[in-house]
């Protein structure tokens, strides 16, 4: 076992300048949005796939672990930082769209490949296809995001739903194809989902199997009619029929999305924690959360903002009937947003910014004109990270680099109201506890289940913030779970919070990882039930002795 031998291998086989050892580049690359202790000895940057191949059997060869990432922007759940030192193995060079398909609807990419970039494709093109949009900054990976089964917000929010045909770099090197792009020639290779046999494709997301090193994506073709909605709950008690509401609107098939943010979430979108006013007293008082919701034009405790994209206005507007019925005397403010509207709202911004101090143009931009919800991709998101921090949010933002603090956790909770006020009040009590602010967003991503994101968001540069912040996140994530809200993802932080199955997936699971990656090679603690090295085997079962039969007395 050798790092210096294995250096000296990689920068033969994918150049010198793409195997990167500078303390500062390293120290850069151990930094997350909280504590971490984990060593990266050396970052390798391979630009195509038969350059990992190398790459992965030299890894072999010297018995040497690498993690791989595709943009290293997961911030908030562990950034760059691998479960267990290992060598960084970065996949941002390899960045190209082999493939567009306008009339069917889908590209083929790699893992460095971003959300912005494919949006200024389709933009180049003047597609009539969009993409699903992410909350997170416009320069993550699609396959990175997808890999990790994260979100988008629109109709195809559910992103591993929407992919085909991977290509694969395994532990050992081989490369493995799944669905039809296992056959040469294959005319739906781009298009099916299944192919023959086992599906595999879910075998390499949240897991340490393989590295993806391709992916078709399915694009979305632009709805005839869109328009925006926003409507704003001030009392608690309206949650449960809020959320019960929404429920029966997508059995009910609308062509509608919603996503809802609680006031922290809006307000840190916005602007920065206001220390001056508050004489540095936090978690932020009640009196400054009611007065900075007027930074537009006013929002509310729990804030709804959906959109309903139909073939045609008069579905459109058939749509928008029913949601007005459904929500009727169920929220505080009710308000939508189309072109005519939009048009107006801009004919009047200059005026209204110059008597009330407020920016209807951001405004129209955010909820319609540049929606995420339209595919367009924002850093609104990324400005939440400086929340605490006492100085400006700077014009290149890097959390990592500047000590932003950022736990992200994640449950997931059936689309009932009863269970989203149940967790949404357990969050809260737990935030109050440790002082910080209960920053939730809540996705419904089906008919029958809500992801939940909440933040947990500090400034590192504050002595003892790191410390506190953990404890209150590992509160919310075990409390979280004992209540049955398991979360849909994993930080790296939270490995160690997770129970061990009740069946035998332990077993199950480390006979695969051994099959494929014998040297424990590929991002060894990644998504593991439990380390292979600790693995309990449950106690055998006593039999029970059978009592004799006898005659009755």
């Amino acid at each position: 076992m050798s790092i210096t031998g294995a250096i000296k291998e990689w920068q033969k086989a994918i150049g010198e300048e793409n195997v990167r050892i500078s303390s500062d580049i390293l120290k850069a690359v151990e930094t997350a949005t909280f504590v971490t202790k984990q060593r990266i000895p050396a970052v390798i940057r391979p630009g195509s796939t038969e350059e990992v191949q190398k790459c992965m059997r030299i890894a072999n060869r010297n018995g040497i672990a690498v993690y791989p990432v595709s943009k290293g922007k997961n911030w908030g759940l562990g950034s760059r930082v691998p479960p267990e030192s290992a060598v960084l193995m970065e996949l941002e060079r390899m960045n190209r769209i082999s493939d567009f398909n306008e009339e069917m609807a889908y590209v083929t990419i790699e893992p460095g490949v971003t959300f912005q970039q494919l949006f200024d494709l389709l933009n180049e093109r003047k597609s009539g296809l969009m993409m699903d949009g992410i909350g997170s900054t416009p320069e993550s990976s699609i396959i990175g995001n997808t890999m990790e089964r994260g979100h988008g917000l629109g109709p195809y929010g559910e992103r591993f739903d929407h992919v085909c045909g991977l290509q694969v770099v395994l532990p050992t090197g081989e490369i493995m194809n799944t669905g039809m792009e296992r056959f040469d020639g294959s005319a739906v290779a781009k298009l099916h989902r299944w192919g023959i046999g086992p599906f595999t494709d879910g075998m390499f997301t949240q897991s340490n199997l393989g590295i993806v090193t391709r992916m078709n994506l399915f694009l979305m073709v632009k709805p005839a009619f869109f328009q925006s909605y926003f409507f704003d709950v001030n009392d608690e008690n309206k949650l449960v029929d809020l959320f019960d509401t929404m429920h029966r609107l997508r059995h009910s098939g609308v062509n509608t999305v919603f996503r809802i943010f609680n006031d922290h979430r809006l307000i840190s979108f916005i602007t920065q924690y206001p220390w001056k006013e508050t004489n540095g007293v936090t978690p932020l008082p009640d009196h400054m959360l009611k007065k900075l919701r007027k930074i537009w034009v006013g929002f509310g405790q729990w804030n709804v903002h959906g959109a309903i994209f139909s073939p045609s206005r008069a579905a459109g507007m058939a749509d928008r009937k029913m949601i007005m019925k459904a929500f009727r005397g169920k929220v505080d403010r009710m308000f939508f947003l189309d072109e005519m509207r939009a048009k107006l709202i801009r004919l009047i911004a200059p005026l209204y910014n110059w008597i009330m101090g407020v920016d209807l143009i951001k405004f129209v931009d955010w909820g319609f004109s540049k929606s995420i919800l339209r595919g367009t991709p924002s850093i609104a998101a990324l400005n939440m990270c400086y929340w605490r921090k006492k100085t400006p949010i700077p014009a290149v933002m890097d959390p990592d680099k500047d000590r932003c603090g950022v736990h992200w956790y994640c449950p997931t909770v059936p689309f009932q109201g009863k269970h989203v006020l149940r967790a949404i009040r357990i969050i809260y009590d737990i935030c109050a506890k440790y002082k910080l602010e209960p920053n939730m967003g809540l996705l419904c991503m089906s008919e029958r289940v809500i992801d939940m994101t909440g933040a947990l968001i500090y400034d590192r540069d504050v002595p003892g913030e790191d410390a506190r912040a953990m404890a209150c996140h590992n509160e919310l994530v075990t409390t979280l779970m004992k209540a049955g809200y398991y979360p849909y993802r994993l930080g790296l932080q939270q490995y160690d919070l997770m129970p061990s199955p009740i069946d035998d997936t332990v077993v199950v699971m480390n006979r695969i990882k051994k099959a494929l990656d014998p040297k424990n090679i590929l991002a060894p603690g990644r998504y593991e039930p439990e380390p292979r090295n600790r693995t309990k085997t449950k106690p055998a079962r006593k039999p029970v002795a059978k009592k004799k039969a006898g005659k009755k007395k």
